[in-house]
């Protein structure tokens, strides 16, 4: 049986530093957007040719999904009363 799963890190706007190594913007559920932040992204979703992220402030970002972007998907976990939980 297949399990669901939800993506919870994303990575864009890939750029070549000085040294020659690739730069990058990410967020990832759960992790602060800047230390001591409390703004979080809770939820990323893929809607077409789209990436939205939603944060704990009730804001989003959007934007394009292309060749740069990179996704990371992990199952979606239940806990026994059958709540999801990550």
């Amino acid at each position: 049986m297949n399990s669901k799963a939800e993506i919870y890190w994303v990575k864009f706007n890939k750029y070549k530093l000085g040294n020659g190594d690739v730069g990058f913007a990410q967020y990832c559920i759960g992790t602060p957007l800047y230390i001591e932040s409390d703004i979080t992204p809770v939820k990323i979703t893929k809607i077409k040719d789209r990436i939205v992220v939603n944060f704990s402030d009730g804001g989003k970002h959007e934007f394009g999904y292309n060749e740069d972007v990179e996704l990371f998907y992990r199952p979606i976990k239940k806990d026994d009363g059958g709540t999801i939980k990550n």
